[in-house]
């Protein structure tokens, strides 16, 4: 649970950083947009495993399939 709640803070700061990159100019209109909406929706899925984290748990096999772990080696 820890790890979720420490996403979801590292996910508001780079929401922060996106609007103080934007606000200097370093990025535009439209990337901040983008970028900003993608912050939302992470955060939305992130308050969601939050709220549920019995669901997250079901997970882990996935998560460990996708990182290659406990595969064998070709």
């Amino acid at each position: 649970m820890s790890k979720l709640t420490d996403t979801d803070g590292e996910n508001s700061e780079t929401d922060t950083s996106l609007d103080f990159a934007h606000d200097c100019g370093y990025i535009t209109d439209a990337e901040h947009e983008k970028m900003t909406r993608e912050c939302t929706e992470i955060g939305r899925m992130l308050g969601s495993m939050i709220k549920s984290p019995e669901e997250v748990s079901d997970l882990r096999p996935l998560t460990s399939d996708l990182l290659g772990c406990g595969r064998s080696p070709r």
